[in-house]
């Protein structure tokens, strides 16, 4: 489905924690990845530490749930490929 239909899995999939909530943390989450050439996603790890760590096992939760993409490929054959996935949390109440 391409960028836009994973920003949309992002969107729809997010559930915010109450406290994060309640207390109006927002930020984004980089979560590094391995997609595996079959398509998995694998090795899954926060690669900017310096996010808000009550944010983080959220990030991860919505990356280790993506559904399977399309492996990389390196002269025709599916390669694993690194991937840097942005997820941001952002409340309207709190702009």
């Amino acid at each position: 489905g391409g960028y836009n239909t994973m920003l949309k899995y992002l969107h729809y999939s997010l559930r915010y924690d109450k406290t994060a909530q309640d207390s109006c943390w927002q930020g984004t989450v980089v979560v590094e990845c391995v997609i595996d050439n079959k398509g998995e996603v694998t090795e899954i790890k926060i690669a900017k530490k310096k996010s808000n760590k009550a944010l983080q096992p959220e990030a991860l939760r919505l990356v280790k749930n993506m559904p399977k993409w399309k492996p990389a490929k390196l002269n025709g054959k599916p390669v694993h490929q690194k991937v840097y996935i942005p997820v941001k949390f952002e409340l309207e109440k709190c702009k």
